[in-house]
């Protein structure tokens, strides 16, 4: 018996797998910003739809992460003291079945219900096509995004000829990512690690 409602979120239950693991995380990070590590804090997140809410949603995010260091840190947020944070990157990873331009930006002030054109809050999520074709310089610096990109389109095609269960979907995730990220070059015509 398959299970089409688990089919629809696999992607971002898959993607969500990977960003569990450090080095596969590390991975990503280092791909998008061309360095090995600094004091950016990077959230990112993964859609196989458009939405236009991610600047809000990431604002929630922030806001939360923030507010718990602070807390944790016992940081007085009322002294004299500049209290420094680490400096915010928003990127949301796209690989739905719609036409989507390669990066293109979503900013908090366009959810403004009346428009200006100074916000005093602002926030920009950059969006990045991971679909075959798109960002290549990207995904050829990512083994990760890589992966997850050959096998969206893998399971895409197989479920396209058939109903794929959650069962046939996390055994393909199992087989399908090399288990050391960047361990290897070797990759066959579907993108498999071998």
């Amino acid at each position: 018996m398959t299970n089409t409602n688990g089919n629809a979120k696999y992607s971002s239950d898959v993607f969500s797998m990977l960003l569990q693991d450090k080095n596969r995380a590390l991975e990503i990070y280092n791909a998008m910003n061309g360095t090995i590590l600094d004091a950016n804090l990077s959230l990112y997140e993964h859609q196989s739809t458009y939405c236009p809410n991610m600047p809000l949603r990431h604002l929630i995010y922030i806001v939360g992460m923030l507010q718990k260091r602070a807390y944790s840190q016992k940081r007085d947020l009322y002294g004299k003291t500049l209290l420094k944070i680490a400096v915010p990157h928003f990127v949301v990873f796209y690989n739905g079945k719609e036409h989507a331009p390669e990066q293109y930006e979503l900013r908090l002030s366009d959810a403004f219900e009346h428009k200006t054109d100074t916000p005093e809050l602002e926030l920009v999520c950059r969006v990045y096509n991971i679909n075959k074709g798109n960002n290549t310089e990207l995904l050829e610096k990512s083994p990760t995004l890589r992966e997850y990109m050959f096998f969206v389109d893998l399971v895409r095609e197989y479920h396209a000829k058939n109903d794929f269960s959650d069962l046939e979907i996390r055994k393909c995730a199992e087989r399908f990512f090399d288990p050391t990220p960047g361990g290897g070059d070797s990759y066959d015509d579907h993108g498999l690690y071998v």
